[in-house]
């Protein structure tokens, strides 16, 4: 910009110096037009029908020339005639120059004529040049209008403006001097026309992280940053926390700027040197999911004890405690339904009940707590049915129990479970030695009846059977196949009495008869006279 000011300065100093040598050419002008009464020379008329400018006829003729002779007036510079807006009156009294925008259609000033000429600078305000429309006006290079609705208030210098005629070059902060955009360099300083290159590597003039790529207009953003608004490289960037490094496997961008981390699962191979890399760590604690750390397979993830993967192909889902999951390294504890806290499996107890990290141990006789009348075998991992009841599938005690009418009472001979749940029957021939209570034991009671066989009672021995009085055994040595009535019998308990052929009628032996024939409840016989 320097060197087009100094060009402009020099031109300005040229046409002053030519104005003055043209005065003569002025006076001599004017005096071949009143020489020819007012008719233009052929020379003039040739200069106005060739122009490829528009010119101006009138002010070609000059402000002196005319009829009659003007009259005698005081010189005022800046002065316009009416008749020739495009002239004013120079510094020199008889010169004139072309008005603002203006410039000669013959440089020799032979003939006076005028065009408009853009790109020239304004006589009064020198940061305006003229626009391609005669009489518009528009910012110098570098500048703006200070009010585009009023050209003439003038322009001010506008730093960062791109130039209007050279490609990424842009108005430095200091007026008069031009800089290349972010990325270009000057091809020459010293002269702004010969333009900027892109310039690979170079740091952005508004932020430390962004390099001029190899890709003229592409910019490489440095590792762990991220573009502002990804359509406006001029605003900059910003760290972004959790970018992958793109040179480094599983390292991304920390929440404080300049720092890395490792990945989820990962560790640093060298705490201090973050080039080394970064390896799978098993049993590492996931950074932002609780209660979850790294498995020995690197990329999966375990859920700590007690704990279970809301997506089982998603450790980022988290995790959720889940009430009865086994621990996943101590045998026999299962989770509560309280968060945190541990129950043992069916069967067993904790070693200490104040710290469950101390394991369980079974505990014969407990009480299972999900099946009723169940409780713990003296061998682990096996079950007793409760006395009466027995187990509905024998290899799954979940599958719970039945009551079992006639089974044996554990450790208590001769009781047996009774039709009815809960009940106990002595077996045929005892008694209860204590009504209230089957575990108090029996008694063999003699004479007792047998409970299934009809015409059976027990003997004074224990365990012996004997048929009612007239009754037989249909088998001997089978009590189940009971007895029959047995005609001609003698009664056991009353001598000279022998069943009769009819069931559980009797009559007196052979040359005996009844003392009281009327009472049917007398056995009592006599002989006969």
């Amino acid at each position: 910009m320097a060197t087009e000011q100094n060009n402009t300065a020099k031109k300005e100093q040229t046409g002053d110096t030519e104005r003055k040598e043209g005065l003569p050419r002025l006076l001599l002008g004017a005096l071949i037009a009143v020489i020819t009464a007012g008719s233009a020379p052929w020379w003039a008329k040739s200069c106005v029908g060739t122009s490829s400018t528009p010119t101006h006829q009138a002010d070609a003729e000059g402000p002196a020339s005319g009829g009659s002779k003007p009259q005698a007036s005081k010189w005022e510079p800046g002065r316009t005639d009416p008749s020739h807006p495009h002239l004013i009156a120079a510094a020199v009294e008889n010169t004139w120059e072309p008005a603002a925008g203006y410039s000669w259609v013959d440089a020799a000033r032979i003939y006076l004529g005028v065009r408009w000429q853009p790109g020239v600078p304004h006589l009064q305000h020198p940061n305006l040049v003229a626009a391609s429309e005669e009489g518009r006006w528009k910012a110098a290079p570098g500048y703006e209008l200070m009010d585009p609705a009023n050209p003439e208030l003038g322009a001010r210098w506008r730093p960062g403006i791109e130039h209007p005629q050279v490609p990424h070059v842009i108005a430095a902060m200091r007026e008069g001097q031009w800089d290349a955009r972010a990325g270009y360099r000057l091809i020459d300083p010293q002269d702004v026309g010969a333009g900027a290159h892109w310039t690979p590597a170079s740091q952005h003039p508004l932020s430390p992280h962004l390099s001029a790529s190899s890709r003229e207009g592409v910019w490489d953003v440095d590792e762990g940053y991220a573009l502002v608004n990804p359509e406006d490289v001029n605003r900059g960037v910003r760290w972004n926390p959790g970018a992958h490094h793109p040179r480094l496997m599983h390292i991304s961008a920390n929440v404080r700027e300049g720092y890395w981390q490792p990945d989820a699962g990962y560790a640093l191979v060298d705490a201090h040197n973050i080039e080394a890399g970064a390896r799978w760590s098993p049993g590492l604690r996931h950074p932002q999911v609780e209660h979850v750390s790294a498995g020995t397979r690197e990329g999966a993830w375990n859920a700590e004890a007690g704990y279970g993967f809301i997506d089982a192909h998603s450790a980022d889902a988290g995790v959720r405690w889940v009430s009865g999951l086994a621990h996943s390294k101590l045998a026999h504890l299962i989770a509560d339904t309280r968060e945190g806290y541990w129950d043992v499996e069916p069967g067993y107890t904790f070693v200490n009940p104040k710290d469950a990290g101390e394991g369980a141990r079974w505990t014969p006789g407990i009480r299972h707590p999900q099946v009723t009348h169940v409780t713990a075998n003296a061998r682990e991992s096996s079950w007793n049915a409760d006395a009466g009841y027995g187990f509905v599938d024998a290899d799954d005690v979940n599958q719970g129990v039945r009551w079992d009418p006639g089974s044996d009472y554990p450790h208590v001979p001769h009781v047996i479970a009774g039709d009815q749940e809960g009940t106990w029957n002595a077996e045929a021939g005892y008694d209860f030695n204590n009504l209230k209570s089957a575990a108090g034991g029996v008694h063999w009671s003699p004479g007792i009846r047998h409970p299934k066989i009809a015409h059976v009672s027990a003997n004074d021995k224990e365990g012996s059977w004997e048929a009612d009085p007239g009754y037989v055994f249909v088998r001997a040595n089978d009590l189940d196949a009971g007895v029959r009535w047995s005609p001609s019998m003698p009664h056991r308990d009353h001598p000279h009495v022998i069943a009769n052929a009819t069931e559980r009628s009797w009559r007196p032996a052979p040359g005996y008869t009844w003392t009281s024939p009327d009472d049917d409840d007398s056995f009592d016989v006599r002989p006969l006279r």
